[in-house]
């Protein structure tokens, strides 16, 4: 079995990322505050960093729990409908197996943050 979580905004409960994961959710939690602390520049650890500099911590709420055949879907269900209802997400894309990141894609993805 999969989860489908989201890291929940503590300022104002709002989910600002949804991801999969096939241990806890807790671990999950400390691996995404891992990699912020480590300085990553995705997204969602900028958004971290923040939290973390202002003294606040993300909760981790799961979602769904489904098949491991239907993590990469349902991720993208939950990505969809969160924007759909107006959720500022940092998920850079729409969800499932992840894309490896190239120089095309980061200019891409420059662009849509200048707008």
């Amino acid at each position: 079995m999969t989860s489908v979580y989201a890291l929940v905004d503590p300022l104002d409960g709002t989910p600002r990322y949804v991801g999969i994961t096939a241990g806890t959710i807790d671990e999950r939690l400390r691996r995404h505050l891992k990699r912020a602390r480590a300085g990553s520049s995705l997204y969602v650890s900028c958004w971290l960093r923040g939290l973390i500099a202002s003294g606040a911590l993300p909760s981790a709420v799961e979602l769904e729990r489904v098949g491991d055949d239907e993590a990469s879907a349902a991720e993208r269900e939950w990505i969809g409908y969160l924007r759909f209802v107006g959720a500022s997400l940092t998920n850079l894309t729409e969800g499932g197996i992840a894309v490896p990141m190239n120089a095309a894609i980061a200019a891409k993805i420059s662009v849509t943050r200048r707008r």
